[in-house]
């Protein structure tokens, strides 16, 4: 299934993305039925944002090592954001141990 998405964000952009829809319905119609979603859009990270974040994760990786481990960006990123959710370690199936990481919704 494809998803095409448009923000709607004054009143200046509804005809416009109501045009482009309608376009797109049209053609999709040929295939069959098309389904339309119309959802509150919440803004995330801007692409400014997001890139300052993995700077920083680089940064720390090229500076620190955690518990005298180097770790990658990726890591860095797993571990700090890990900390702001609820877990707790459980026997794990084959040994061990792992995280049980709680749903927060």
């Amino acid at each position: 299934m494809t998803e095409h998405v448009k923000v709607i964000d004054g009143l200046v952009s509804i005809k416009p993305v109501l045009d482009w829809a309608y376009q797109l319905i049209t053609k999709g119609l040929a295939g069959g039925s098309v389904e339309i979603a119309i959802r509150r859009h919440e803004e995330g990270r801007s692409s400014t944002q997001n890139a300052k974040q993995w700077a920083m994760y680089t940064d720390i990786a090229n500076q620190l090592e955690w518990h005298g481990v180097k770790m990658e960006k990726e890591d860095w990123k797993i571990l700090l954001s890990n900390e702001w959710k609820p877990q707790s370690i459980i026997p794990a199936i084959s040994g061990g141990f792992c995280v049980d990481r709680k749903s927060v919704v």
